[in-house]
């Protein structure tokens, strides 16, 4: 997680981890995510990819409010992604909940 001032584009900063996954994985599959939490939306990117021969998913969210943007990156061997995710999403929850109203 990483907290950026606001007024920007929340959409630059997906885009630009967007990038830096496609320059980092050859095979990467990338998928539209919106959901909503707490009122607020969560804009971003899904990920499925290999690295060392095991598949992993990821995932990169922004959410904005009047006082900041944050982008949310998760990311998991898919092993453990069926047992970290609702961790993932508690973390991501929390920390949505403390936000300004959006």
């Amino acid at each position: 997680m990483s907290a950026h001032a606001p007024g920007g584009d929340p959409d630059q900063l997906a885009t630009a981890v967007v990038r830096q996954m496609q320059h980092e994985y050859q095979d990467l599959d990338i998928a539209r995510a919106t959901e909503t939490l707490a009122g607020h939306a969560l804009e971003g990117y899904d990920f499925n990819f290999y690295c060392l021969d095991l598949t992993n998913t990821a995932m990169v969210r922004t959410v904005s409010t009047t006082n900041s943007i944050h982008l949310i990156f998760c990311q998991a061997e898919d092993r453990e992604w069926e047992r970290v995710e609702p961790i993932f999403a508690a973390i991501t929850a929390s920390l949505v909940r403390r936000l300004a109203p959006p």
